[in-house]
């Protein structure tokens, strides 16, 4: 029995699909991992290190007592003024807190 040409041509079409799906997963897998050593070196450079046991976070030795207070003062405050309940209000954000009345007028109503 002879093979005709559109067998061969099935068969050789498959690999060939087959063959570039593997091609294409490779490439991707390849970026991916990529991507993510970038991300983990760039993470390092902040000091925070990512590993299969969890994260660790460095601490940066060069920032003095009195800008660490400084850092947690501003953050205490950007809190406490996104609070709903408390706002602390900042002299020159005063605008935004202020509560403006606004008359109530009742409807006039006709019998």
């Amino acid at each position: 029995m002879a093979t005709s040409f559109w067998e061969i041509f099935t068969v050789i079409t498959v690999f060939v699909l087959i063959t570039m799906l593997g091609v294409a997963g490779l490439v991707v897998s390849q970026k991916l991992l990529q991507c993510t050593e970038d991300a983990k070196k760039q993470l390092k450079e902040k000091n925070i290190d990512i590993s299969n046991g969890g994260v660790r976070l460095g601490v940066i030795r060069d920032v003095s007592r009195e800008e660490e207070m400084d850092r947690l003062q501003k953050v205490l405050e950007r809190t406490m003024s996104n609070s709903h309940a408390n706002p602390v209000v900042n002299p020159k954000d005063r605008h935004r807190y202020v509560k403006r009345s606004v008359p109530i007028v009742a409807p006039s109503v006709s019998w």
